[in-house]
């Protein structure tokens, strides 16, 4: 992989966004590098599994491939951008009603006004655009992350544009993923792909998982995508594409600056060319007439005075108009935080008559938030449950996760459950009460279980899945704090529950303790004969400025429509809690 060996597999693009070229002696000829298992993996990329990528060939692929960014958008000289206004229809109709009038008709006074307002309206548009790339571009720098990565056989932290195709790359809990990853090593990994999918739960992640051709974003495990970030667990992966060749690339390819006519420019260009059809037709007309009571004497008089009045129907004070009021909105606009780009974008949100929202994170927080308790009485909020049983909730809470609050980090379902409970007393029961031993969570099992010492014995707790913690529990807490059996019409009320809270959304978890003597041999030996002290659901809640927004715009005449990829019944829950019609 030195000198001017060529680099083995795709050149481009793994996902078929790009063209594909394969080194027939080394690629087995998937263009989806993602699908080959990690053994062939490493043979085709070219990398050493216990090495990872050399120094050497790690620059030597940034220089071939290029660095792992997105391509700045391309500069536009300002001359080229003031040269550009100058291409709309009433500013070409006014630089020629400008040639008239001071060549043909020697109104230098005339053409100096009207070209004046021409440069004046081109100007203001140049600096404009100046003004939006120069934010956009500030904005593209506000984060300069990090990766880890493995080079020679040692560990390092490198800028993230440092990623090289074929690098073995390190992610763990809080790193944002640097590059689409095909993983080979993961540990109870979790990435929330929101950026992607619009999902506000992690997705689960593993080097085990089936390979599926057909599947799409939201469906590989196997997977790292880049730009999403890594909630929970570690895991290692080769970089099979870097840069624009992701997917996120692929999308900044999709929304890279097209040339869109507004209905303002179209209105425009309508409105000129019919000026410019009158303005000859009446000035035809005026020369004919002219010519007829003249009786051809004087052909050039005539021809000037048509002429005179078709310069005259053309209205030089139009574009100022319209260039000064949209400067204005694009001011207001500014003040509301908004980068308007080009000067006649801002009249395009005066002709919607539509508009389609994405739910996660646009009407809602993708934050995650305890929303109800259940208990063999039915639904409680956290308020609501007697203080002995709230206590046994946040008990579990605190200490059966690995989550922190200050700052947040982890699980969002995690977090969710602590941010209830507060930061201080989160930190004040995990002093009493320290963890000797613990089962973290993994997808298989489904649960997460600690052992705590607590005074004179020890304090087994689980959380997880509703479905497998209840299997272990032989006991469970009323909402008044009494203990009592849990027979087969408590298990099926407890099931509905959970049924329930699931159709709308939710993600529910049981929450369970058992008290025992001494600690057992295996915590999995002792996950039996539990107490559930609680079902808990969690939701991504709406935003709190949601309601009104969704209000205003409805009321505008604007017919607002959700596109989400979430349960029906969840999208109709929030919908009706944020007002829509």
């Amino acid at each position: 992989m030195n000198g001017a060996d060529p680099l083995p597999g795709p050149d481009r693009g793994y996902l078929g966004s790009a063209p594909v070229h394969h080194d027939e002696s080394t690629d087995p000829g998937s263009d989806r590098l993602d699908l080959l298992e990690p053994g062939d993996l490493y043979q085709v990329m070219g990398t050493n599994p216990v090495l990872g990528l050399s120094p050497g060939d790690a620059e030597d692929r940034l220089a071939r491939r290029g660095r792992n960014e997105l391509p700045p958008p391309a500069r536009v000289h300002p001359a080229k951008r003031f040269l550009r206004q100058l291409r709309d229809p009433m500013s070409i109709l006014l630089l020629v009603a400008a040639g008239i009038s001071g060549i043909a008709l020697g109104e230098a006074v005339d053409a100096v006004a009207i070209l004046s307002i021409v440069i004046l309206n081109a100007l203001i548009g140049t600096v404009q655009e100046g003004r939006a790339d120069r934010a956009l571009e500030a904005l593209r720098h506000l984060e300069a992350r990090r990766a880890t990565v493995l080079r020679g056989g040692t560990i390092r932290r490198v800028a993230a544009s440092e990623v090289a195709w074929g690098d073995v790359v390190v992610i763990a809990a809080g790193d944002a993923v640097s590059a689409d990853l095909r993983l080979v090593e993961t540990n109870s990994l979790e990435v929330d792909e929101a950026t992607l999918t619009g999902e506000s739960l992690p997705a689960h992640k593993s080097s085990a998982a089936m390979v599926d051709r057909h599947a799409g974003v939201a469906d590989r495990p196997w997977t790292a995508f880049s730009g999403t970030l890594v909630t929970r667990g570690n895991g290692r992966g080769l970089a099979i594409a870097t840069g624009q060749d992701t997917v996120v690339g692929g999308l900044a390819a999709q929304l890279r600056e097209r040339r869109e006519v507004t209905p303002l420019q179209r209105q425009l260009s309508r409105l000129t060319g019919r000026l410019g059809v009158v303005a000859l037709l009446v000035a035809a007309l005026v020369f004919v007439l002219l010519m007829l009571r003249q009786g051809g004497d004087s052909i050039e008089q005539a021809f000037l005075a048509s002429v005179a009045l078709a310069v005259a129907a053309v209205p030089e004070g139009l574009p100022t108009v319209v260039t000064l009021t949209l400067a204005l909105g694009v001011r207001r606009m500014a003040g509301e935080g908004a980068i308007v780009r080009r000067l006649p974008a801002v009249e395009t949100l005066g002709s919607t008559t539509v508009l389609l929202t994405d739910k996660t994170g646009t009407l809602t927080e993708n934050r995650m938030r305890l929303d109800v308790v259940g208990t063999l009485e039915g639904e409680r909020t956290l308020e609501e449950l007697e203080p002995g049983v709230a206590e046994r909730l946040r008990l579990v809470a605190a200490l059966c996760s690995d989550a922190a609050v200050d700052p947040p980090e982890g699980d969002p379902v995690e977090i969710a459950l602590l941010e209830a409970l507060g930061a201080s007393l989160v930190s004040e029961l995990r002093d009493r009460y320290p963890r000797v031993n613990e089962l973290p969570f993994e997808s298989e099992r489904k649960r997460m279980t600690t052992l705590h010492p607590a005074d004179d014995e020890f304090l087994l707790l689980v959380k997880g899945a509703p479905e497998v913690v209840l299997a272990m529990c032989t006991t469970a807490i009323t909402a008044a704090g009494h203990t009592v059996p849990l027979d087969l019409s408590d298990r099926s009320f407890l099931n509905q529950e959970v049924e329930k809270l699931a159709t709308t959304g939710r993600r529910v978890l049981a929450l369970s303790e058992r008290r025992v003597s001494r600690p057992p041999t295996t915590l999995e030996a002792a996950e039996e004969e539990l107490t559930l002290v609680a079902l808990v659901a969690l939701a991504d809640q709406p935003r709190p400025e949601a309601a009104a927004a969704v209000a205003e715009i409805e009321g505008a005449g604007i017919h607002l429509t959700m596109v989400t990829g979430d349960h029906a019944a969840t999208a109709t829950a929030i919908a009706g809690a944020v007002g829509m019609t």
